[in-house]
């Protein structure tokens, strides 16, 4: 089976293994990408990508017409957090409280959850910033 890189019609992942072999040596220390070098068989790393992109892709917004580095980035990165986890539940760690102030304000809160977490990471959300992100990882203040 072929893989398919965005921007390609049905694609299967916005990195390709060759770049995420590349990017998460150079960003992510040998102790927390230990797992992801164990890989061995180019479709098990295949399916952490797809993985990855499906995430990404339920997190951004608005997409770009070409295939930038953020996004390659920000999928390598998730593919690599993402071993040993089920990127595709909920956690149901309801970690957000809200609090209303004088009847005016609403705060919401939220606590971080552990390192089994599904949720992306900060370096992540960073990486998408540009995209619209929406994250359940926010704090908001609003007036109601």
């Amino acid at each position: 089976m072929a893989f398919i890189l965005y921007p390609l019609e049905n694609y299967d992942s916005m990195c390709s293994i060759l770049d995420a072999d590349d990017i998460i040596s150079k960003n992510v220390p040998t102790a927390q990408r230990a797992k992801w070098d164990a890989i061995t068989e180019d479709s098990d790393k295949e399916i952490q990508l797809r993985i990855a992109t499906m995430k990404v892709k339920q997190t951004i917004k608005s997409f770009p017409a070409t295939l930038e580095i953020e996004l390659k980035q920000a999928t390598a990165l998730t593919a690599n957090d993402s071993i040993d986890k089920d990127m595709s539940k909920n956690d149901n760690k309801d970690n957000i409280k809200r609090k209303r102030i004088e009847g005016e304000i609403d705060t919401e809160y939220f606590t971080k959850a552990d390192d089994k977490s599904n949720d992306l990471s900060d370096t992540v959300i960073g990486l998408l910033n540009k995209y619209n992100v929406t994250s359940s990882n926010s704090f908001k203040f609003k007036r109601s």
